[in-house]
């Protein structure tokens, strides 16, 4: 994970996250959403990342938008 501030505004990057095939989904996604929200508390405004394209879909289903060849949540 990379944790940087460009122009002002803080980023979390996610580097590599993964888990057992077939099951790391299901423990991703709940994690992610606390960890969203640890993040919107301490003043980030973006969650970047650039995942298996197999995921994509079920991460802009979790409010992700494609840009560029990542996807990005944004916290605020």
């Amino acid at each position: 994970m990379e944790l940087v501030r460009i122009d002002g505004e803080l980023i979390a990057n996610v580097l590599l996250i993964g888990g057992e095939k077939g099951k790391a989904l299901r423990e991703i996604i709940p994690a992610q959403k606390h960890f969203c929200e640890f993040l919107k508390h301490e003043g980030f405004t973006k969650l970047v990342g650039t995942p298996r394209k197999e995921f994509h879909n079920i991460l802009k289903a979790q409010g992700f938008e494609e840009e560029q060849k990542e996807l990005v949540k944004r916290l605020n």
